[in-house]
């Protein structure tokens, strides 16, 4: 599974590079926008806070926008630009939903540190914990958005739930997920943002959830199929006549 998924997310982006590098290059506004302020305000301002807060905010509106477009991609349509802003305007409570989220987690891992300064083995013990727990919730949040477009019907809170059931399901493809993300990031970094980028991140996430939905149906119409023992190229078979390759 890890290695069609490989394969789909790398030809789904090389099937859209024009338009993903676009969008990946648009979004540079907005870091760019936040260095700015930076060159004129230390970051642990009110103002470097609240800069920085603004520019989480945007980068959740952007990347939702995004996912409307990666949604398509996965699924082979090749529209881009009308899906940003209809995507922006059916997700907006996702958007604001995931923007709440990761402010916390952002909040409390740059608050670790200082905590592990203190050398106090009880908040030592607390700090570790609580990372833990926001590393599990990283992981399910990479489910998020794409069962958000998935699910079309599901409210915010729904789709948080079934994130974490996502999670607990296929904890080995979350923790695979979470280390192309990582990868990807480390890409995007070398190449200035250009790709993969975060079009290129998200479009691995949401190839990614629906490799997962192509196997629970495969599954589900073979009840005597072990999920531990599939078939990659029967159970991906027509998903990959539709990729081409």
């Amino acid at each position: 599974m890890i290695r069609f998924h490989l394969k789909k997310a790398f030809f789904d982006g090389w099937d859209h590079v024009l338009p993903l590098m676009i969008i990946n290059l648009l979004y540079l506004v907005i870091p760019g926008c936040l260095v700015l302020v930076y060159i004129e305000e230390p970051v642990n301002t009110p103002l470097g806070i609240a800069a920085m807060m603004v520019a989480l905010l945007l980068t959740v509106i952007y990347y939702t926008g995004v996912c409307g477009i990666t949604f398509q991609w996965s699924k082979y349509n090749r529209t881009w630009s009308k899906d940003f802003f209809e995507a922006i305007k059916a997700k907006i409570l996702h958007a604001l939903v995931l923007f709440v989220l990761l402010a916390v987690i952002l909040a409390v891992l740059l608050y670790v540190p200082y905590v592990l300064s203190l050398g106090n083995v009880i908040y030592m013990g607390l700090a570790m914990l609580v990372f833990w727990i926001f590393f599990f919730v990283i992981l399910a949040l990479q489910f998020y958005m794409p069962l958000a477009f998935y699910i079309k019907a599901d409210g915010p809170v729904k789709t948080l739930k079934k994130s974490f059931i996502m999670l607990a399901d296929n904890l080995a493809f979350s923790a695979w997920l979470l280390v192309k993300t990582l990868a990807d990031i480390v890409l995007s970094v070398v190449s200035v943002t250009l790709v993969p980028g975060l079009c290129g991140i998200s479009l691995s996430q949401m190839d990614g959830l629906r490799l997962i939905l192509i196997r629970y149906n495969y599954t589900e119409n073979n009840p005597g199929v072990s999920r531990r023992n599939l078939d990659w190229k029967v159970v991906f078979s027509s998903e990959s006549k539709e990729l081409g390759r």
